[in-house]
């Protein structure tokens, strides 16, 4: 099943329009800031950002903080 998420330009990948908007919508962050065109998105660098406490998952972290469309926002990421 092809992604929808993303669009491949030979071995380059951008985030689509819709999730770049959904992502900032749910979080008020820009995500290309969190984006490698190589590698997509940089959980590490946007968990970095959103201050996630040790020994908390970044997705809890998340849900609490700003609510389940951005977990499922960033999940669909993940799975790009």
């Amino acid at each position: 099943m092809p992604n929808l998420h993303t669009i491949r330009v030979g071995p380059y990948r951008r985030p689509t329009n819709e999730i770049a908007t959904r992502f900032r919508q749910a979080t008020g962050l820009n995500l290309f800031h969190y984006w490698d065109t190589l590698t997509g998105f940089d959980v590490l660098k946007f968990d970095a950002q959103i201050q996630t406490p040790d020994g908390v998952s970044t997705r809890e972290h998340l849900r609490v903080t700003r609510g389940d469309v951005a977990v499922q926002v960033v999940e669909d990421l993940l799975d790009a």
